[in-house]
């Protein structure tokens, strides 16, 4: 009966400890920069660079999406303060005083971040396996909101001709629609321009 007992303290013990790395509380501090950046970012003690975090500040509920872009300096002064943020997520926060109450946690990915990655898996599953299709193209493009033939061109080193041609255009593309960006192995690439 102990031993049961025991093996559910350590249970519990281990699911609280796993929902608090889940959200961190502390305080949120200014960088400080002479610079004034329209971009929403933070340092950070233990994420790395390139990780996306969510800032929220419980005073007032607030919530920004930033960027880490560096660590937070291991010092007694930034004993509490669990994230430092740029003047304009401060801003974004309405953030009041030197210091306020925050909560952190790794901020869930975009629609956007999600279909870049189901692209870049696609591009290695067909880059492994070009001898199974050695007539098709080897990499193609998901049009996303915004991207123009040039744009995407530009992205993969060739012509919106070329691109045209490949996927047989005849008409402007649509969000969502797969593009052949890469010229199929028999026929070759017209240059550059």
């Amino acid at each position: 009966m102990k031993k049961n007992i025991f093996i559910f303290v350590i249970f519990i013990s281990l699911i609280f400890k796993i929902q608090a790395q889940e959200t961190e509380r502390g305080l949120a501090e200014l960088i400080p920069s002479e610079e004034t950046s329209e971009n929403l970012l933070a340092l950070h003690r233990t994420f790395p660079n390139g990780t996306f975090i969510t800032v929220k500040n419980t005073t007032n509920g607030r919530k920004i999406r930033a960027k880490v872009i560096g660590k937070i300096p291991d010092i007694a002064i930034n004993e509490k303060v669990v994230v430092k943020i740029s003047q304009f997520a401060y801003d974004g926060l309405l953030g009041k005083g030197k210091k306020f109450p925050v909560e952190v946690s790794i901020a869930p990915k975009t629609d956007e971040e999600k279909e870049d990655e189901r692209e870049k898996e696609k591009e290695k599953i067909t880059e492994k396996n070009p001898k199974e299709e050695p007539n098709k193209t080897l990499k193609t493009h998901i049009v996303k909101k915004g991207e123009t033939l040039f744009s995407i061109s530009k992205k993969y080193k060739t012509t919106p001709q070329n691109i045209e041609k490949w996927n047989n255009l005849e008409k402007s593309i649509k969000v969502g629609q797969e593009l052949a960006v890469e010229a199929p192995k028999k026929e070759k690439e017209s240059p550059k321009k």
